[in-house]
């Protein structure tokens, strides 16, 4: 079932990229390796996996995730986690694995109140 949701996902995806004239793409998949394989009849230039976090964590993707992430991490052209333990699990997948760690501008979320950010009436 899983790999005919995937084939017609990406005839909708394939139709949408002609419809404005694109060629070729990258894909980006961010914690759903469960959809990591690609069924395009268009060129797919580079495939990255993006691991936000300990997929074994979350309960409702672990069940099939666990092995995805493995597979997914080893077909992608390059792996970014967002943490140091995330890179050291999945680097041993693919060599070409990166950490980016999330990022925040801690001074201005720390000293003003969400109303001085956010405009509430």
């Amino acid at each position: 079932m899983q790999k005919l949701y995937i084939k017609s996902l990406w005839k909708s995806i394939d139709k949408v990229l002609k419809s404005y004239k694109i060629e070729e793409f990258g894909y980006i998949n961010s914690f759903d390796p469960v959809f990591f394989d690609i069924e395009s009849k268009l060129k797919c230039v580079f495939k990255i996996y993006h691991s936000v976090d300990l997929i074994s964590g979350e309960p409702y993707i672990a069940k099939h995730g666990v092995e995805a992430e493995y597979k997914a991490a080893d077909k992608a052209d390059y792996v970014v986690t967002t943490s140091e333990p995330l890179k050291k699990r999945l680097e041993k997948y693919n060599n070409k694995t990166i950490c980016i760690p999330n990022a925040v501008d801690f001074e201005l979320f720390s000293t003003r109140p969400i109303s001085h950010i956010i405009s509430i009436h």
